[in-house]
């Protein structure tokens, strides 16, 4: 049997939020609704709000020893965030809500919404180009040096403290400008 403890966690970490008039939904999603979470997984949380809320949040807290990340957006971002993602080749987002699990749902528009993941996550991507090919696996290969520069500057001391450098990058770092309006 499955532990399932995180999904007190959860619900603790949500009841304030459900009672908030702007919230109309909640949908769980990745490696603890998949059943493939590990000791350094996080529960993935997204808060749906209403599309005519002015602002946005995301976080993490740890509630009962389990981390908890979260995202209150307004539902009218996320197709947005599908079409973005899309754009460029991905299903990123869309991936996350198609698999997610639905907690709560006051409108309906969570169940709308991945009703639409799951059709992003069926339409065919746009051809890339070659150099579009040769960009991405420049960035490939970039990513994996700097991840074994990391490793091997870690492995000296006997410890590989990867995450940690990882979460040193801000989060308010809003490269793909999909944060703000």
């Amino acid at each position: 049997m499955r532990d399932e403890k995180w999904r007190i966690a959860l619900n603790e970490f949500l009841e304030p939020w459900l009672v908030q008039p702007e919230v109309v939904g909640a949908l769980v999603t990745g490696s603890y609704v998949l059943g493939t979470n590990t000791p350094q997984s996080d529960v993935d949380v997204h808060v749906f709000l209403a599309d005519k809320t002015s602002w946005k949040e995301r976080g993490n807290t740890v509630r009962d020893g389990y981390l908890i990340e979260y995202f209150a957006l307004p539902v009218n971002l996320y197709h947005k965030l599908f079409d973005m993602d899309h754009a460029d080749n991905q299903r990123t987002n869309a991936r996350m809500i198609s698999v997610g699990e639905i907690i709560a749902d006051k409108t309906g528009d969570v169940a709308k919404l991945k009703a639409l993941s799951d059709e992003y996550m069926l339409e065919p991507f746009k051809q890339l180009s070659a150099e579009q090919i040769e960009d991405r696996k420049y960035w490939l290969w970039d990513s994996m040096d700097g991840l074994e520069d990391l490793f091997l500057s870690n492995a000296s001391n006997g410890k590989l403290d990867i995450l940690k450098k990882l979460r040193e990058v801000p989060v308010s770092d809003n490269k793909w400008g999909w944060w703000e309006d």
